[in-house]
């Protein structure tokens, strides 16, 4: 099953006015006869494109039978759901995989944890929990039976 990411609309006005207001000021500075500095701001324009391609879109979730996949531009990570400890709510700004701040925290393995923003968090989160019979689904979050 693949799942978007949510988007917060501060975000995606982010990522909107970003590429659009440097376009718009390179064409302003190339026609006010300002051509370096116009083009320095192309250049920058086309790092931000590059960084968006690559890095960040498409992004989703997708469940597999035996690894989660969290693709993010060109990046894939494979979270094996032998190894997830816990999933929980989480609202933290670290750089993540995630286009809002109402996040999902996946501990798993020895490594840092993962934070994604699934759009319909709830049917993930079911989803997950029958593929980690190992977690119990209980108030919003995946863990250990008790």
């Amino acid at each position: 099953m693949i799942y978007q990411s949510k988007v917060d609309w501060w975000i995606a006005l982010i990522l909107v006015f970003l590429p659009c207001s440097l376009f718009l000021i390179s064409i302003w500075l190339i026609f006010s006869g300002e051509t370096l500095g116009g083009m320095i701001n192309l250049s920058a324009l086309g790092v931000v494109i590059l960084v968006y391609v690559f890095g960040l879109f498409p992004l989703r979730y997708e469940t597999t039978s035996d690894v989660l996949v969290v693709r993010s531009g060109w990046g894939k990570r494979r979270v094996p759901y032998v190894e997830i400890r816990n999933v929980r709510p989480s609202r933290s700004p670290l750089s993540s995989p995630a286009l809002s701040l109402d996040r999902l925290r996946i501990d798993y393995g020895k490594t840092f944890p993962i934070y994604i923003s699934p759009d319909d968090k709830r049917a993930f989160l079911r989803d997950l929990a029958a593929r980690c019979p190992h977690l119990r689904l209980a108030d919003g979050q995946l863990g250990a039976p008790e």
